[in-house]
């Protein structure tokens, strides 16, 4: 569906139409659940002094805060170092498993049952947040951090819909360009297409070369070390939301992030939009009446 719209061009009129404050209530929606998301998992972790927990998240913080002072250390990579070392303090066991094996990946089709039931219990319900999270909010917040080179909405939802299209039918989860995600690289020291395809090579490598076995090292990974990537990730989002500065893109901003936050995003987008053009078609009448009173 994502495909269609942009080869048909109309996921352009819809980036065109949406106003900026509601972009902005998205984009602050979104920060304000990554900043959540990292809370919960680091106070998940617990308050004992072990590998995993709040004080490590603490620490962790401060490092970050540092690494971002001294600009030349990467802090995105420190931590993921950081949460490894982590992994085999706790569980040194997990190492053990870790062993080299190519595991061959197999064509796989829903049955017609299966495609049917994922298709109007997730894919529908799916669609409003894929658009306005995946192209419309990447794209404006790619407009913030690279005004040079600001990406294309009809290029970013080809490219959520290729790769799907080529990588469920292989096991693959369905995937999508985040804001969240374009938020967490840019703040962690990511600033050309080089250092995604980096990203992208090594996690082949790592696949191809240990397959499943890098599973139990997931699984087990510090969610103190997760959480603090979550609020920094969070934090960036809710930046660029600065520039809302008036009444009339403050209110639509925050109507539509509340509902987001507290009812859903498609519902908090309508929200958004609709007291958005109620209050511009107010403004209008009100300079309509303004005029003609200094007509009279």
């Amino acid at each position: 569906i994502v495909l269609l719209l942009a080869i048909s061009g109309l996921i352009d009129v819809v980036n065109r139409i949406i106003p900026k404050p509601v972009i902005r209530g998205l984009q602050l929606a979104i920060g304000i659940k990554l900043l959540f998301a990292g809370i919960a998992m680091i106070s998940n972790a617990g308050y004992q002094f072990a590998p995993d927990s709040v004080f490590t998240a603490i620490m962790l913080f401060v490092l970050v805060l540092i690494s971002f002072r001294y600009g030349k250390i990467p802090g995105a990579l420190l931590l993921f170092l950081v949460g490894i070392i982590l992994v085999y303090v706790g569980n040194p066991v997990a190492f053990r498993d870790l062993g080299i094996g190519w595991q061959t990946p197999f064509i796989h089709f829903p049955s017609p049952g299966n495609f049917l039931n994922g298709f109007w219990r997730g894919t529908i319900p799916q669609i409003p947040l894929t658009i306005l999270n995946s192209v419309i909010a990447v794209c404006a917040l790619s407009t913030d951090l690279f005004p040079e080179k600001p990406l294309v909405p009809k290029k970013v939802a080809i490219s959520v819909g290729l790769m799907n299209l080529i990588a469920c039918p292989l096991g693959g989860m369905p995937m999508c360009h985040g804001a969240g995600g374009l938020a967490a690289q840019y703040r962690f020291g990511a600033r050309t297409g080089g250092s995604v395809v980096l990203l992208g090579l090594a996690k082949i490598i790592f696949a191809v070369t240990f397959g499943g076995s890098l599973l139990a090292i997931i699984s087990l990974y510090p969610a103190s070390v997760l959480g603090v990537m979550l609020l920094f990730a969070g934090w960036q989002m809710i930046a660029v939301c600065v520039d809302m500065k008036t009444k009339l893109n403050i209110i639509p901003m925050a109507l539509t992030a509340v509902a987001c936050l507290t009812v859903g995003t498609a519902v908090g987008f309508i929200v958004g939009f609709v007291f958005n053009l109620i209050l511009y078609k107010m403004i209008g009448l009100e300079k309509r009446k303004r005029e003609n009173n200094t007509r009279n």
